[in-house]
């Protein structure tokens, strides 16, 4: 008997947080009359942690890969431009630029400059099918900034077969 009320009061001490973290859109609240439970539809909005201000602080970081260099920047919720990093500007010349092996120097000198600003969420922002792009987001999801990443999204654009190609060559 003792252990049905622990798990009832573990279910009524249980804050919004946790539940909408987990995935739950229903809060459990105790009817004190019938001392059954029941299912209380929430409002998101109602709480301070989801107001609309919180939503313009979230940052964004666009990762802009392509097959002869990788750039990184840093932008404002309204897609201003605060800081960005490329793999030329490193230092990495040449073919080293679409090298995959100095993505980590990259991401760390990214990471550097990154903690000079103060943000609660950031999107991660894909472009491009170049080869460091796995690679980058693999750095992102290991680093301490995973937490504050609410979602990875792929801008790239992609040809719905619109603009005849120009005819290739012939050799």
């Amino acid at each position: 008997m003792q252990e049905l009320k622990k798990s009832t009061e573990s279910l009524n001490s249980s804050n919004f947080y946790s539940n909408y973290h987990f995935g739950s859109k229903y809060r459990i609240k105790k009817n004190d009359n019938a001392k059954k439970f029941k299912k209380e539809c929430l409002n998101l909005f109602d709480f301070k942690c989801f107001s609309i201000e919180e939503k313009k602080e979230e940052r964004l970081i666009y990762v802009h890969s392509s097959k002869r260099n990788t750039r990184l920047s840093f932008c404002d919720s309204t897609g201003s431009h605060i800081f960005s990093y490329t793999m030329g500007s490193l230092g990495n010349k040449k073919s080293k630029r679409g090298n995959v092996y100095f993505v980590k120097d990259l991401c760390l000198r990214f990471l550097q400059e990154l903690e000079k600003h103060s943000f609660s969420t950031f999107t991660l922002c894909i472009n491009g099918f170049g080869r460091s792009r796995r690679p980058i987001v693999r750095f992102f999801s290991k680093t301490k900034l995973r937490h504050k990443c609410s979602c990875v999204i792929d801008v790239t654009a992609k040809p719905h077969n619109g603009c005849r190609l120009r005819s290739s060559r012939r050799l």
